[in-house]
This record gives C-alpha cells, structure tokens and sequence, in this order.
C-alpha cells in the first residue's frame, strides 16, 4: 500500500519520541474515555481474549491489551516508535509482546484468523482513499470468525468547511481558557484536526495540508498584533503543515462512506463516544465484528 513507503517511515522514526507523544492531545490521542470504550468492546467476547493485536504502537492500547488479553502482538513498521512509546506504558510487560516490524496490511508474519480482537486508534486516516476495503479485508483475514475489529475513526465534521479560518482558529483559541497552562498542546491538536475537516476535499485530498498552512500563514499575516501565545500555537502547527513532503497525509472520513465500506466486512456493533474531549463526537469507537 502506499502508505508504507520510505517518506513515511522516516517521519514516524523521526516522530517517534516520548515527550512528542505526551505534548498531544485528544482527539489525537486516546483519551481515558475512548479507552473505556475500547474496554467495552473487548469485553464484548465475554471472556478474555486469547491473542489481541494492536495496531501501532500507541501506549493506552498496549496498556488495556495487557490487562485483558492472554497474549499481545503489535505490528508496526517503525521499531523506533514501538521502542519510545514503549516509555509511556503504565501496566503492560514489553517483555510479554510480541514485536512484528511491518506495514498493518502486507506483513507475512501473521496467520490468518488467528486473533480474538485487532485494536487501532486512528488508523484508517493513514490509509489512502480508494485502499480502504484492501486494508479491511487483511483485517478482517488476521481475525478469528468470532472476532471483532475495535477502532477510533476520524469522521469528518463537515459543519466547519462553511465556517473561515478565522473563526475556527479564534473560537479554538478561546477553549485555552479551559485547560491549564501544562495542556496547550491539546489546543494545538484540536486546532489541526480541525484544520484537516475544514479543508477535507474527497476528490482533492492533496490539497488538506497545503490549504491549511495557507490558511494560518493568512491569519498570521493579517493579524500581526496578536499575543505571543497565540502566535506560538499557530507556528507550532504551521510548522507541522509546512513540511508537505515529509509527512505523511491524515485522511478523515465521510461518515456514510466509510460505514458502507465497514459493513461490507464487518457488523458495527456499536460506536461510542467519548464526551472528554472537544468534537470527541467526530472520533467514534467503532465496534466491529467479523462477518466473515
């Protein structure tokens, strides 16, 4: 898949730094409830699982794993990502999992129908537009027939593509006042997903990225006098923007589009939400169980 290619494996090893992982915020990041969720979906198997796989190598999912499986596998093509997040994890033995470094789909490594529960947190954004149904059937051939797919899915909020960058960078802004001063990272990763859902084009899916960075450079240009807070923020995203080529895209979703393409493998046997975090109503946990 072209996802899996070496610009991007580049940006996750570089990516791959523990104090990186714990300056974001949700809906970048799970939060507590989305883990909660996650929970309930894997309880949905009435007993525990026998082999969980996860997704990547982010930390909460490798935390409940450990605490509800049997025998845990992560598959991730960057060992420097599994190897730094493996600094933030809070219960789970990294002796007791088992490491395959390979792209999600394409790894050889893994049996067919041999996992209870496949976790991801957001993975469906890496995978490009037109490959989602050869990703799903891999994940859906790595379960077990009674197994279910638990996943975060970025859903695209489309009320924010009427508004303008500037009232979506100021009323962003404004929640500063919510969080402590320690927290303004999740400030800066609220404003990027959001962000990505203004400028989100279907047919025009390049230009997500490069609109955004205009969008900000715009404001920034127009709005000189504004505070040095303010000013940090938006050139800590800018900068995350500007680099086209080295970043990977984030690919959200139409929430009737990919449903469909869910249903044609899976049974969605709920989606939750989280209700901690701002528009956690866009990062539904899917549960999904194999048809299959």
């Amino acid at each position: 898949m072209s996802y899996d290619n070496k610009e991007n494996r580049i940006f996750w090893d570089e990516m791959a730094v523990s104090r990186n992982w714990q300056k974001l915020g949700s809906p970048w990041r799970p939060s507590l409830k989305d883990v909660e969720n996650y929970e309930i979906g894997i309880r949905c198997l009435f007993v525990k699982p026998k082999k969980i796989l996860v997704l990547g190598a982010t930390p909460e999912l490798r935390d409940l794993a450990a605490q509800l499986g049997k025998e845990i596998w992560l598959i991730d093509y960057s060992q420097n990502m599994l190897s730094e997040m493996t600094n933030l994890l809070k219960s789970a033995d990294v002796k007791k999992e088992k490491w395959i470094i390979d792209s999600w789909s394409l790894s050889r490594e893994l049996k067919k129908g041999s996992f209870d529960v496949i976790l991801g947190d957001l993975v469906l954004r890496l995978i490009p537009y037109g490959q989602e149904e050869i990703f799903l059937k891999r994940i859906v051939d790595f379960l077990n027939p009674k197994g279910f797919f638990i996943v975060r899915i970025h859903l695209v909020n489309n009320f924010l593509q009427g508004f303008s960058a500037k009232k979506i960078i100021n009323s962003t802004l404004a929640l500063k006042k919510s969080f402590v001063s320690d927290k303004e990272g999740y400030i800066e990763t609220l404003l990027m997903a959001r962000f990505l859902d203004k400028n989100f084009s279907f047919r025009k899916q390049e230009r997500i990225r490069k609109q955004s960075w205009i969008d900000i450079n715009n404001y920034l240009q127009k709005n000189p006098k504004i505070s040095f807070s303010r000013k940090r923020i938006l050139r800590e995203i800018l900068s995350r923007f500007v680099k086209e080529k080295e970043i990977p895209y984030f690919f959200p979703r139409e929430k009737k589009e990919i449903e469909k393409k869910l249903n044609i493998f899976f049974e969605i046997k709920n989606r939750l939400i989280a209700e901690d975090y701002q528009d956690s109503q866009y990062y539904p946990v899917f549960i999904l169980k194999s048809r299959i």
